[in-house]
């Protein structure tokens, strides 16, 4: 115990210059570390203002991706829109371009086949109906100059009430 009472008595006995002396490194290290604390602070603050306008930036580029989004989100309701009534009308289209693919065959069928156009046979009519059609071509005789007469009599015309002996006016 005797050399620790001697330690600290030897401490103790330190002269007022040393004092001063540690003091003054002391003062030096604190200036020092505040200039030190000072610099950090200011990169701090301008690593803070370019990561500000950093995020400025950003928060503009969300916002205009945003709109952009909006705007093709618009767009691809309008195109399914249009796509929904494209297809309907290719739905239209294609049954009417069956319709007329069927009816050109029936219709070639026929004109393959000779039928004549008055017999109605296998288009939708009733079967029990037969129309008499001839095939066969009929010639007629002329008849001469004096029978083929086109001059008509001109017919009566009566009043109400006139019987058919009764004077007739010509019309």
């Amino acid at each position: 115990m005797a050399n620790f009472l001697a330690f600290a008595s030897s401490h103790k006995s330190k002269s007022a210059s040393e004092k001063e002396e540690m003091s003054q490194e002391e003062i030096d290290s604190s200036e020092v570390e505040t200039f030190k604390s000072t610099r950090k602070i200011e990169r701090l603050r301008k690593e803070n203002l370019e990561l500000s306008a950093h995020n400025d930036h950003l928060s503009e580029q969300v916002e205009r991706l945003k709109r952009r989004e909006d705007k093709l989100i618009e767009e691809l309701d309008l195109s399914k829109r249009s796509e929904e009534g494209l297809k309907r009308e290719l739905v239209e289209v294609k049954g009417s371009l069956a319709r007329i693919d069927s009816s050109t065959k029936k219709l070639d069928h026929l004109l393959g086949v000779g039928k004549s156009p008055s017999d109605k046979r296998g288009l939708g009519y009733e079967d029990g109906k037969k129309i008499s059609t001839s095939n066969k071509t009929v010639f007629v005789k002329s008849l001469k100059n004096e029978e083929t007469s086109f001059v008509q009599i001109p017919r009566k015309r009566l009043e109400i009430g006139q019987s058919s002996n009764a004077q007739v006016k010509m019309v």
